[in-house]
């Protein structure tokens, strides 16, 4: 078999092991984008809700609930502070 004959042959057989590669990941990959949300129906509503208010009170109001009912850290911790201002400030 001459060099270009031998080197077409590596570029065919790259090619086709290539696909075969592409072909199993992408049933994983779609797996994956098929994941449920971190978050809840109720959580999406309620944070949705709380950034569309216009009055700046009222979506403070929102923002504090939200956060004390759907953060890990809870109402009153220095954390949940800081993710009100920045949901505010958004």
């Amino acid at each position: 078999m001459s060099r270009i004959g031998k080197v077409a042959f590596g570029v065919v057989l790259g090619a086709l092991l290539l696909a075969g590669v592409g072909g199993a990941v992408a049933p994983v990959y779609a797996q994956e984008q098929a994941q449920k949300p971190a978050y809840t129906t109720e959580e999406y509503n309620a944070y949705i809700k709380a950034h569309n208010e216009t009055d700046p009170q009222q979506k403070i109001k929102l923002l504090d609930d939200f956060v004390a009912k759907y953060s890990q850290f809870g109402a009153g911790s220095s954390t949940s502070i800081t993710t009100t201002t920045r949901l505010i400030t958004r």
